[in-house]
């Protein structure tokens, strides 16, 4: 029951505690003997006024160290007494010269000397006027609007270690500092989120011997501020174990786009996963896995490539593995090569591609061009049999009958990297389709004062007529850009070049050789190959005051003369096959091939006997010229007849025969090399 008419006083030896010290409170009972009593202490919550019972004692004295509202009552046996008078005790605040913003800071006002007077105080502070309280002053959360003639930083900790790599028996210092530097600060810490144990509370500097992520925290006053965190350090245990560093596929040069997979392994059979280190600031990742990696590679992706393993808490680390050096290049462009440029009717064509380093595990493809007359380009057809690529670089495609442009691509690896397109080689035919180019006038050769007309004819109703220029080396339709229906005219300088038309339905007509001259005399020669059977009729065309008997030659033979100007054979066989020119007094034309093809579906047939029957009178006709006349001049054959250069390359390229359709013979040379006609 209630002590009723029993008083209890609580009492204070002083109601502030002084830094780092303590205050005594006495609970007085005026009944009977204090030490009949047995005493209950209790603190009051200053926001819920909730009063907690701290502890229950038979002392009438207990010291406390921090501040708050303190109460007391007592009781024996079946008698309690009332709650005290609670008194407030308040920390007294250290000096310190630094402030924090959201810090509570209790302000003092005390006069020297005026001890026994009561004293009233004014507060000047910015946010308002002059206000009349006690002695103190109470901030409790310093913000921007408390600025005057204090200051109001951020507390900031910053952890930093003497090394992060802590190797097997060793240790690392942490140290904990707060910026701004001011003093009062306790110390926390945490290892992966997790505080240490209480051991390490307190001090600013720890040693460990863990790997984790480590972080501070500092603290100050009554009630607690807390720093902010700026930073975590990362602490690694160190194993002696090296990871080996694999690169698939592993071809000596890697090229842009093309895609690889690192992997990471050790001998020690723990499940690390895997960190890579490279000297490439850009590296395209696709994949990424604990023990691998796939990239795509950029050409500036060359440089060392390692890798270090790290268990699955990233508390411990192996060593790096030795680099590796990855070469990338930029995209490869193969070389596309052609056994000829000019075929009769059923021949062959052999194609050669060649990569920068054929070593390396390269399959080729093979195409064929289509026009696009819609795109000014061409689009692709694999040929027979290279859907899956060939092993070897080289592809024939057999019974070649048409003009026909070509293009190859290698390729490597799962998935298939592929190389960009060779360049677009021509091999050219005489023989047509569906397709037909048409020349007027029709000859070979024409004077700069000409005007060519070029027609196209087959099933199409879009046309355009490309060329090659064999002086430049290179394709352009330029002259021929501004096509009236399937007609184009053109008028060009001194020089050779090769026409035919595409069709919009992705058909080539057959080719034709069409050279200009600045000279006074030009031979009048048919542009297409002549049947067997046929009659053929030479010209010879001459400008200015020359007036003189012609004189016709075949491979550098006299064959007729006549004072108009006319050559004819009646009915042409295969013999008559052969260069032409003709001759007026001391000046001569160019000369031109005549090609005599077989007469119905023969036609197609003669092929490589004939080929070779003509390089064998040819060669022949070169000794009996060298010894008939030792000048220094060059016959013209065609380039179908010029392609074996020497015992060791069998195979010409499309810039040396193409450039040149024709091939000349220099007396005192043993072979056939290519020449541009002048």
């Amino acid at each position: 029951m209630n002590a009723r008419g029993v008083d209890i006083t609580l009492r204070a030896e002083k109601t502030e505690i002084p830094v780092g010290g303590q205050v005594e409170l006495t609970c007085y009972v005026d009944s009977g003997d204090p030490c009949d009593w047995k005493y209950e202490w209790s603190i009051k919550n200053r926001d819920t006024s909730k009063i907690i019972v701290l502890r229950d004692a038979t002392n009438t004295t207990i010291r406390v160290t921090k501040g708050g509202d303190y109460g007391c009552r007592a009781e024996k046996k079946d008698t309690r007494t009332e709650e005290s008078t609670f008194v407030t005790i308040s920390n007294l605040e250290p000096s310190w010269t630094e402030v924090f913003r959201g810090e509570m800071r209790t302000l003092r006002c005390e006069i020297q000397g005026g001890e026994g007077t009561e004293w009233e105080y004014e507060w000047m502070i910015p946010t308002s006027k002059a206000s009349t309280s006690p002695n103190r002053y109470r901030i409790a959360k310093i913000s921007a609007s408390n600025s005057g003639d204090y200051r109001y930083p951020v507390a900031r900790a910053k952890i930093s270690a003497d090394k992060t790599v802590i190797t097997a028996g060793d240790s690392v210092t942490l140290t904990c500092s707060v910026s701004p530097r001011s003093s009062g600060w306790k110390y926390s810490w945490f290892r992966d989120a997790k505080p240490l144990s209480p051991q390490d509370v307190g001090s600013s500097q720890i040693r460990v011997s863990q790997g984790g992520t480590y972080r501070c925290k500092a603290e100050r006053g009554n009630p607690v501020y807390y720093s902010e965190t700026t930073n975590d350090i990362k602490l690694n245990n160190f194993v002696t174990v090296k990871p080996v560093l694999t690169i698939q596929p592993n071809w000596p040069k890697l090229y842009e786009d093309e895609q690889i997979t690192l992997k990471c392994e050790t001998e020690d059979g723990n499940d690390w996963a895997y960190e890579w280190r490279t000297s490439s600031s850009r590296l395209k990742i696709i994949r990424k896995t604990r023990k691998m990696l796939e990239v795509m590679l950029d050409q500036f992706d060359s440089g060392d490539y390692s890798c270090v393993g790290r268990n699955s808490e990233q508390t411990t680390m192996t060593k790096w593995s030795d680099p590796t050096y990855l070469t990338v290049g930029s995209k490869p462009k193969p070389k596309l090569t052609v056994s000829t440029s000019w075929l009769s009717p059923g021949d062959s064509v052999t194609l050669s591609c060649e990569v920068e380093d054929p070593s390396s595990g390269w399959r080729f493809y093979w195409y064929k061009a289509v026009p696009n007359l819609s795109g000014g380009s061409y689009s692709y057809e694999l040929l027979p049999g290279s859907g899956s690529g060939t092993m070897q670089n080289s592809y024939t495609h057999h019974g070649h009958a048409y003009t026909t442009g070509y293009v190859c691509q290698a390729g490597r690896g799962d998935p298939v990297y592929y190389t960009s397109y060779s360049d677009l080689k021509f091999v050219w035919s005489g023989d047509f389709q569906s397709a037909f180019l048409s020349v007027s006038p029709d000859r070979v050769q024409h004077s700069t004062t000409d005007t060519i007309t070029l027609s196209c004819k087959g099933n199409s109703a879009e046309w355009r007529v490309g060329s090659f220029s064999v002086k430049d080396f290179l394709y352009d339709n330029s002259d021929c850009r501004t096509m009236t229906g399937a007609t184009c005219t053109t008028s060009r300088n001194e020089g050779e070049r090769v026409y035919w038309c595409e069709s919009g339905s992705g058909e080539f007509s057959n080719a034709v050789n069409i050279s200009v001259h600045g000279g006074s005399v030009i031979l009048v020669s048919p542009v297409h190959p002549v049947t067997e059977g046929d009659p053929l009729t030479f010209g010879c065309k001459v400008t200015g005051l020359l007036d003189c008997p012609v004189l016709f030659y075949r491979n550098d033979k006299t064959i007729g003369r006549d004072t108009e100007g006319e050559f004819r054979i009646p009915s042409v066989s295969k013999s008559d096959e052969g260069l032409y020119k003709c001759k007026c007094g001391e000046t001569q034309s160019p000369g031109s091939w005549v090609a005599i093809k077989r007469s119905g579906p023969s036609s197609r047939g003669f092929g490589l006997t004939g080929l070779l029957f003509g390089l064998i009178m040819y060669a022949l006709l070169c000794l009996y010229k060298r010894s008939q006349d030792p000048q220094d001049h060059y016959w013209l054959v065609p380039c179908l007849n010029c392609n074996q250069r020497s015992d060791e390359d069998t195979t010409v390229t499309q810039d040396e025969t193409q450039a040149h359709p024709y091939c000349s013979i220099a007396p005192g040379q043993g072979q056939s090399f290519s020449k541009p006609m002048k």
